[in-house]
């Protein structure tokens, strides 16, 4: 992999719910054609999107997914660990549709959410809400045990593909220091990970280092020896570096500066990754100009190359 094709642009850098195509054309007139696709976009079928994303891959635009893609026709609070049936029948949909257009488009990766301790809505101020009881960490490892390994297991595009690669991210608590988010640190990582149908399966993790930010401000640990431990442990298994700032308290997906850690870190990732494919980076900072995603992605790009 060339080292440029490493630095991917987050279609939730831009602002306002576009529709897909609407979001890729603003990231290449950037001249950028390497995107991450989120979920921050109008609502289409995944045969539409497939034709899409083959036609913008005719313009040399090399694609991953993220999350909460494809956007599904109604909304809601993706959650893996719900014990509400609908709400994970529908969760684990959005996972099996993305891997559906990820087998049409030839896409390798897709990194997603590993779950909430509580489901959530959407307030008024776009921000999640929690409610109902919480679930604790040896009850969510349970459910990874079961649910979550069994549907990997069965997976037929997986079956099809074994070319597609997994990724889950690290979460961070609530800003009151509450916490309903799962997979905040190392150790629960390495508890993810030691399940045995797990190591089995194609799955592997996303970086987060703005989320790794606030949880190590608000459960206080030390976010570099976080990354040493989860390099020198699951260091093959590191598929994707998120990057994006924030206040150590809230996730506000702010610009990345010339004097952020997270550019001095990167270079701690240079050896890690899948096989032949090493680990990728994503700018997700939100509310970007076109001129502010060109200069943001020259600015992370000559440091991963420098390192």
């Amino acid at each position: 992999m060339k080292l440029e094709d490493k630095l991917f642009i987050s279609t939730s850098c831009i602002t306002g719910k576009n529709s897909y195509e609407e979001a890729f054309d603003f990231i290449l007139n950037a001249n950028i054609y390497n995107i991450e696709i989120s979920g921050n976009h109008i609502y289409s079928n995944n045969d539409e999107l497939v034709k899409l994303i083959n036609n913008y891959k005719k313009k040399r635009t090399n694609f991953i997914f993220h999350n909460y893609f494809p956007v599904p026709k109604k909304e809601l609070v993706m959650n893996l660990l719900s014990k509400n049936n609908e709400i994970s029948e529908d969760s684990f949909e959005i996972i099996n549709n993305a891997l559906y257009i990820a087998e049409k488009t030839n896409t390798e990766l897709y990194t997603f959410h590993p779950g909430y301790l509580r489901d959530a809505i959407i307030n008024s101020k776009n921000e999640f809400q929690f409610f109902g009881t919480k679930l604790n960490i040896n009850e969510s490892i349970d459910l990874y045990k079961k649910k979550f390994s069994n549907f990997f297991q069965d997976s037929i595009f997986l079956k099809k593909n074994d070319s597609i690669i997994l990724g889950i991210e690290n979460l961070f608590p609530n800003s009151d220091g509450s916490n309903d988010s799962f997979m905040c640190s190392f150790e629960e990582i390495k508890k993810i990970f030691e399940i045995p149908s797990i190591k089995k399966l194609n799955i592997g993790i996303l970086i987060d280092l703005g989320h790794l930010q606030i949880s190590s401000n608000l459960l206080n640990f030390d976010k570099y020896k976080f990354l040493d431990n989860v390099i020198d442990f699951y260091g093959d298994r590191i598929y994707e570096v998120h990057i994006s700032e924030n206040d150590c308290v809230s996730d506000l997906h702010q610009r990345i500066t010339n004097h952020s850690w997270q550019l001095d870190v990167l270079h701690m990732f240079k050896k890690t990754g899948h096989k032949n494919r090493s680990t990728v980076f994503t700018i997700e900072s939100r509310n970007l100009s076109t001129e502010q995603i060109k200069c943001d992605y020259d600015l992370v790009l000559n440091r991963i190359l420098k390192n």
